[in-house]
């Protein structure tokens, strides 16, 4: 038997909520406003249904897990400065999603499969691939600053601008499924690069084969790799 005042109880005391609330005979929460985990906490205290707003439990000192998080939410999803082991849980499609700055995430599995907006993941220090990235991205891509990043398998089509830390040994011909490639922090060492690729840039896979001979021939043969 599902214990709505209890529910509500958790609710009101871990979170701050906008719009209407309802629970289902499952316990499960919606609103129809945005959700705000306010206090520090290794599990979501409740679990969610539908949120038509944005979900924030972003600087949690505790949280380990998305688990009991929203599938279906009208807004932004946010979940940067934790201690996510995970992605899984998430909900699967969304505005934009942060899950920037995480530093005991290693893989971006269970992840949204479509983002409208922007996706953030970057300065997650333990990431070496995009696996489980989203299948697509409506806008931008940021991705820098990852120190262990070697692989790009996983890598979306990105509706504008991927932003990327840029590494000599780090395969880049993946890039070419976004519209505009962008290096971060930018130095002159990788202007040509930038060049090359944002050449090709939105042409995917058909462009990999002469966007390679030209990254080579520029002395890029390490980049010149899907």
């Amino acid at each position: 038997m599902v214990d709505k005042d209890e529910i509500l109880r958790l609710l009101q005391t871990n979170f701050t909520t906008s719009g209407e609330i309802s629970i289902d005979n499952k316990g499960l929460v919606s609103c129809t406003g945005g959700v705000i985990l306010n206090t520090d906490v290794t599990h979501l205290p409740v679990q969610f249904g539908d949120v038509a707003g944005d979900f924030y439990c972003s600087y949690n000192k505790k949280l380990i897990s998305l688990e009991g998080a929203p599938q279906v939410i009208g807004g932004d999803f946010w979940c940067d400065y934790t201690k996510l082991t995970s992605l899984a849980g998430a909900p699967q499609k969304v505005r934009d999603f942060r899950c920037r700055n995480n530093q005991m995430l290693k893989s971006l599995a269970g992840g949204p499969v479509e983002v409208l907006g922007s996706f953030f993941c970057s300065q997650n220090p333990l990431l070496s691939s995009l696996h489980g990235a989203p299948a697509s991205v409506g806008r931008d891509f940021w991705c820098h600053t990852h120190p262990k990043l070697r692989s790009l398998e996983g890598f979306p089509a990105v509706g504008d601008t991927l932003h990327i830390t840029y590494k000599k040994r780090l395969p880049l011909l993946r890039t070419l499924m976004a519209k505009k490639i962008e290096f971060y922090p930018k130095n002159l060492y990788v202007w040509t690069v930038e060049q090359i690729l944002n050449k090709y840039a939105g042409q995917g896979e058909a462009a990999a084969f002469e966007c390679g001979a030209e990254l080579a021939t520029a002395g890029y043969k390490e980049n010149a790799r899907w």
